[in-house]
C-alpha cells in the first residue's frame, strides 16, 4: 500500500478532508505537523523526528504533501525549512514532495530560496509585477448563506494541463491575499536554464480573460511540484455555535498523485455534489439581470450532460491516476 507524509504547519484542521479521501484510496496517510521553530523538526502521530534525522525519515513514504494556507502579506517562516532545505534534497532516493499553496512571499524575510528557483516571490508591497490577479474579491461572500456564514463561489477556473494537453474546470488559486486571490508569474530565464529539471504543468486558459505570458499555476522544480492552494476555509454560524469548515479542492489533490507516481490501492466512488454549480440570487452585483442569471444555468446544465461522453474526450479518470 503506497504512504504519504501529509504535513501542515500549524493549522492541523487542514488534514481532515484530504486525510480522507486518500484513504478511501487505499492508501495509507501518516499525518505530522512541521515545527515553527525554523528547524527541520517533524511532528507526527506519537513520534518527534529531529533535524538530523528527517532527510531519512522523508525517504520511508512515496511522497510528501506539506498543506499551507497563508496570505501573501504574511511574514510566518513555518514552512521555511520546507522551502529552503527540503527543496534541493533531489537525489533518486529521496522522496517527491508536494507543496499545496506556498507562501513564497517577500515577507517572508527569513526565506531564501535557491537562486536558480524560477517561481517570481510574490511581494505584498508590488503585487501588479509578482502576482497575477484572478479576480477582485474572491474571497469575499457573495450573498447570503443558509444558516449564516460565508462562500465563495468565485474560485472556479479554466485551467490546461500542458502534459495532457488538457482543459480542466476547477476551483485554483495559487496565492492570496485579503479577499483577492492570485496566480503565479515566472521567471522565464530561469525557467529555461533548468532545462529538464523545470517544467510548467498548468497554465490558465480562460476564454472570456487575459494574463501576463509569464503567468503560470503548476510548476516541478526538480522533484518538487508547487500546485495551488487545496483547502478553503469557511465559516458557518449557528445559533449555538460558530465553526470554521475546511473544505477541499479536490482535483489538485488526485492530480497531485499522478505527478508522483502514486496508483489508487483500490477503486472508490468519488462523489461531486453538483446541485449548485453556480448559486442564482437577487442580490448579485456581477449577474443583475435574471435572464444572464439563468442562461448562465442552462448553458452549465448543458455542459454536465456531456461532460464524459466521447464527443468530449474528457473524463477525470482521462487525466488522473486509474487503479489497477
Amino acid at each position: 500500500m503506497p504512504r504519504i507524509l501529509l504535513l501542515t504547519p500549524n493549522r492541523r484542521d487542514l488534514f481532515h478532508a484530504p486525510k480522507r479521501a486518500l484513504e478511501t484510496l487505499g492508501i495509507e496517510v501518516v499525518t505530522g505537523q512541521i515545527d515553527s521553530s525554523f528547524s527541520t523538526t517533524i511532528w507526527t502521530d506519537g513520534l518527534v523526528v529531529p533535524s538530523a534525522n528527517v532527510r531519512a525519515f522523508l525517504r520511508n513514504f512515496n511522497a510528501v504533501f506539506v498543506l499551507e494556507r497563508q496570505a501573501i502579506s504574511s511574514s510566518d517562516n513555518s514552512t521555511r525549512h520546507a522551502l529552503e532545505t527540503w527543496i534541493n534534497w533531489n537525489a533518486d532516493e529521496d522522496t517527491p514532495v508536494v507543496l499545496f499553496g506556498p507562501n513564497l512571499s517577500t515577507a517572508r524575510t527569513a526565506l531564501t530560496l535557491p537562486s536558480d528557483f524560477p517561481i517570481v516571490r510574490p511581494d505584498p508591497n508590488d503585487l501588479a509585477n509578482t502576482v497575477s490577479q484572478v479576480d477582485s474579491n474572491t474571497f469575499a461572500s457573495t450573498g447570503s448563506v443558509p444558516n449564516g456564514g460565508t462562500s465563495y463561489p468565485r474560485l472556479g477556473a479554466r485551467v490546461r494541463l500542458t502534459r495532457e494537453n488538457l482543459r480542466v474546470y476547477t476551483p485554483t488559486y495559487c496565492a492570496f491575499n485579503s479577499t483577492n486571490a492570485y496566480f503565479w508569474r515566472l521567471d522565464e530565464i530561469k525557467h529555461l536554464l533548468l532545462g529538464t529539471n523545470g517544467e510548467i504543468l498548468a497554465v490558465p486558459d480562460f476564454p472570456d480573460q487575459s494574463f501576463p505570458p509569464d503567468t503560470l499555476i503548476a510548476y516541478r522544480y526538480y522533484k518538487h511540484f508547487i500546485l495551488p492552494g487545496i483547502e478553503v476555509q469557511t465559516e458557518r454560524m449557528h445559533p449555538l455555535r460558530h465553526s470554521q469548515l475546511g473544505t477541499l479542492s479536490i482535483f489538485w489533490l488526485l492530480y497531485a498523485l499522478k505527478l508522483v507516481g502514486i496508483q489508487p490501492a483500490r477503486q472508490a466512488i468519488l462523489c461531486f455534489e453538483i446541485d449548485h454549480p453556480i448559486i442564482t440570487r437577487p442580490d448579485r452585483t456581477d449577474l443583475t439581470a435574471a435572464q444572464q442569471q439563468l442562461v448562465i444555468l442552462r448553458e452549465t446544465y448543458r455542459w454536465l450532460i456531456g461532460f464524459q461522453s466521447p464527443a468530449q474526450g474528457l473524463s477525470l479518470w482521462t487525466i488522473l491516476p486509474r487503479p489497477p
